[in-house]
């Protein structure tokens, strides 16, 4: 049975790669002169801002500089929310309790997510980078909310776990949480299928998914 739900942030509830690919490409051309592709990030999206940066931009600059040069950009490129998003959060946090897991740093994502429009009242609690050493697909990135909802009684197989990608689904499938991927943000439903895990085609089927339970 789901007590909780728990959302993924990048890609799963707001369409960060489509504004944050084009923000790393501007930052990259202005400050750097260097030309960056889809396939440069792609080999580094889903990792840690800060590393994510690093393996991006390389040694051009010392990392402090690279983030404090992106920083003063990122609101000329603000990420919208998935068409769903609103009107789904809304509904389910008057259904269950709900929390976030991302591996954006905690500035960023409050940013991105007041950017959005998504309403951050309607979330227990909002886990980030800042909050654990390990990420995905590492199971512990798990560890500080289910501390969180273990304290409020919902144990962590009573936690659903909404994400986008693989590494969504391999990490909440080692720690003993439910999973349900969104297909099609950035990973195929068949990609999920071929490794076992369950996939609907957009949020609001959430609300299908777990009327089925």
């Amino acid at each position: 049975m789901v007590k909780a739900v728990v959302f993924d942030m990048d890609d799963t509830l707001i369409q960060t790669r489509l504004a944050k690919y084009a923000a790393h490409k501007h930052a990259a051309k202005k400050f750097y002169n260097l030309v960056l592709t889809d396939e440069d990030i792609d080999k580094h999206w889903g990792k840690p801002f800060e590393e994510m940066v690093a393996g991006i931009y390389g040694n051009i600059d010392k990392l402090e500089n690279i983030l404090n040069n992106y920083y003063t950009i990122t609101s000329d490129f603000p990420i919208p929310p998935y068409p769903e998003t609103h009107a789904v959060v809304a509904e389910l946090c008057r259904r269950l309790p709900l929390g976030i897991v991302t591996a954006a740093n905690r500035r960023l994502t409050h940013a991105a997510l007041e950017e959005a429009g998504v309403d951050q009242g309607s979330f227990l609690y909002i886990q980030t980078a800042d909050d654990t050493e390990v990420h995905k697909p590492d199971p512990r990135v798990f560890d500080p909310i289910c501390r969180y909802f273990s304290d409020r009684g919902i144990v962590r197989n009573e936690l659903l776990y909404i994400g986008d990608a693989l590494t969504d689904f391999q990490a909440a499938g080692m720690a003993g949480i439910q999973f349900l991927a969104i297909a099609g943000h950035t990973t195929a439903k068949d990609v999920f299928r071929a490794a076992g895990g369950r996939a609907i085609d957009n949020l609001q089927e959430i609300h299908t998914y777990l009327m089925l339970q």
